[in-house]
């Protein structure tokens, strides 16, 4: 029975995957736009945890300084970041493939739905070299993951790390052990880690007036996101016109066009702290973006600059997105506040 789990996906598949095994006795580990359900489902105590995209926010709106953890922008990177933070050492991976092992999506066991977790071999994969020097295939977002997970490795070299999953991606920096030998080996002392956790935290109570004046920001950054829905649906806008620019030649002046981008985008520089805290919904649409437009061999000027108006009219348009779920998520916490 784990000590402590670590969930920070705001989906509804994250409280699908737990939604059975609610631990009383887990602490539960967590970021402020974790899932409702399995934040408000928990039985034991929840920490929720200043990460380096949310924390301006969460400051801004609390009026308190936080520690930031690093997350990474999984759960795996969080939980990596988590044990690092806490003193752990040595630090074991499992289950951490980072790659579509016997071209599987998941585990068998982690897999909801068993008729959808082949992976087909086509051009949207990376092939990388699992722990074996054997080619493995591997997704964008994965390799993302897999690269910030060796980073955060070698900026740590006085933990010692150690990747006990028996297969999947090769991870510099670690080493290669079975699960059973590593908890033969590191698992010999035995203590009692709730109780230790139990003593470390203490529940807290916001009072009446604080509550006042938090709702008050919550309002300022929901009034934020509406304009800045608006200023990303001008540059939406533009980017087509730009992009008809280039394939079809129409009449209206390039320069113009540019002007009235920048102006907009100096008018959203206003808004970092909102920006940043979408991080999480944006990041997965920027792997893929970058990954689709990405420049290609003896490319044409003109295919070149069709490509990369292209490419900043579908992160407008993932921004506009973004702007719009968070702008509804702000109304409905200010409604329940």
């Amino acid at each position: 029975m784990p000590h402590i789990i670590c969930s920070i996906d705001p989906q509804e598949i994250a409280f699908d995957l737990i939604k059975e095994n609610t631990l009383k006795s887990a602490l539960l580990v967590t970021l402020v736009h974790g899932n409702s359900k399995v934040i408000s489902n928990h039985l034991g105590k929840i920490v929720f945890i200043g990460d380096e995209y949310y924390s301006p926010v969460i400051e801004h709106v609390t009026n308190r300084q936080f520690e930031i953890i690093e997350t990474g922008g999984s759960v795996a990177t969080t939980s990596l970041s988590v044990a690092e933070y806490m003193g752990c050492n040595p630090i074991a991976f499992i289950g951490q493939d980072l790659a579509y092992t016997n071209n599987k999506y998941h585990s068998d066991v982690a897999c909801i739905e068993k008729n959808k977790n082949v992976v087909n071999d086509n051009n949207e994969y990376i092939k990388i070299k699992d722990i074996y020097d054997n080619e493995v295939l591997t997704s964008s977002n994965l390799y993302y993951f897999l690269c910030w997970i060796e980073d955060f490795i070698n900026r740590h070299k006085n933990k010692h790390f150690v990747n006990a999953t028996e297969g999947g991606a090769k991870i510099k920096g670690t080493d290669n052990i079975s699960l059973k030998d590593f908890i033969e080996k590191y698992c010999k002392d035995s203590f009692l880690q709730k109780e230790i956790l139990d003593d470390l935290l203490e529940r807290k109570l916001v009072d009446k007036e604080k509550m006042i004046e938090v709702r008050k920001k919550l309002k300022e950054i929901r009034d934020n996101l509406n304009n800045m829905e608006q200023y990303v649906n001008e540059n939406v806008c533009l980017a087509k016109e730009l992009y008809k620019y280039y394939t079809e030649g129409t009449s209206r002046n390039l320069e113009d066009i540019l002007s009235e981008m920048d102006r907009f985008d100096e008018m959203l520089d206003i808004y970092k702290k909102e920006e940043l805290m979408m991080y999480y919904f944006m990041q997965p649409y920027m792997l893929d973006i970058t990954f689709k437009y990405k420049e290609k061999i003896f490319e044409e000027s003109k295919e070149a600059n069709s490509r990369i108006v292209n490419k900043e009219l579908k992160i407008y348009e993932m921004k506009y997105e973004a702007t719009k779920e968070y702008r509804d998520c702000f109304e409905e916490i200010i409604k329940k506040s």
